[in-house]
């Protein structure tokens, strides 16, 4: 029997990055709540986000503190520091 070469559908890699970026968040939420189902599926839609992305950027402000410069991909996923989802 051959190997399909068809992709899963539930493939991290199936999503495009709109739908891998909300699938990441609802499931570490779901982790995060205490859902310890959610773990391992949620690490591995963040592996597949990291691998698309890149590593995460530091935000740098402007002088006059009203522009972001740099790339900010993961702000949406982890949430400002000390803020809630």
């Amino acid at each position: 029997m051959r190997p399909s070469t068809t992709t899963d559908p539930c493939s991290p890699s199936a999503l495009d990055d709109d739908a891998l970026l909300a699938a990441a968040k609802a499931w570490r939420a779901r982790a995060l709540r205490g859902d310890r189902s959610a773990n391992g599926r949620a690490h591995e839609l963040e592996v597949e986000l990291r691998r698309r992305l890149g590593p995460a950027q530091p935000i740098v402000r402007s002088a006059t503190g009203s522009e972001l410069i740099g790339q900010v991909a993961y702000i949406t996923l982890v949430g400002a520091p000390g803020g809630s989802f």
